[in-house]
């Protein structure tokens, strides 16, 4: 799918999460939370496709977002109950994997972190993507 599909998706489709690529992974150990978001921050400056935003199709369609900043992961990160964690992570993963872009306005990265314990934790990636 190339660019122009995945905007024209989206105006046929507002929200539709067919161009979400989601990602989990689980850490285990001790978390740097500004460490991680400061790396994911830096990520995003160095790859401009992450913060191509699309406006239209025609004339000046695509542009960069300037000093591009990721949502904090801990503003978003979720502290799981032990007895019901595995079925209310399953449905935040779940959740996550289908939270639309805004492809005019955002990032196409989304991070979250879902605290499960002090020393475990599932790291969320979802990206928009072109290349499906």
């Amino acid at each position: 799918m190339t660019q122009e599909h995945l905007w024209g998706l989206d105006q046929l489709l507002p929200g539709a999460p067919f161009s979400n690529m989601p990602y989990a992974v689980r850490l285990t150990g001790a978390l740097n939370v500004p460490a991680l978001e400061q790396s994911f921050n830096e990520i995003i400056k160095r790859h401009e496709a992450l913060r191509t935003t699309f406006t239209s199709w025609q004339g000046s369609q695509c542009r960069l977002l300037p000093n591009p900043a990721l949502a904090s992961p801990c503003a978003r990160h979720q502290r799981l109950a032990q007895a019901n964690g595995k079925a209310t992570t399953q449905r935040l993963i779940q959740v996550e994997a289908l939270h639309p872009f805004d492809l005019e306005t955002a990032l196409l990265l989304q991070v979250r972190l879902l605290r499960l314990g002090e020393q475990e934790h599932i790291l969320l990636l979802t990206t928009a993507s072109h290349h499906q």
